[in-house]
């Protein structure tokens, strides 16, 4: 469960950083 959560937390974080790359 706590790995699962941080792997969304990642996927989370890399999503913002492709945001505001753009």
């Amino acid at each position: 469960m706590g790995k699962f959560l941080h792997f969304q937390l990642m996927i989370e974080s890399y999503n913002l950083c492709v945001e505001l790359s753009r």
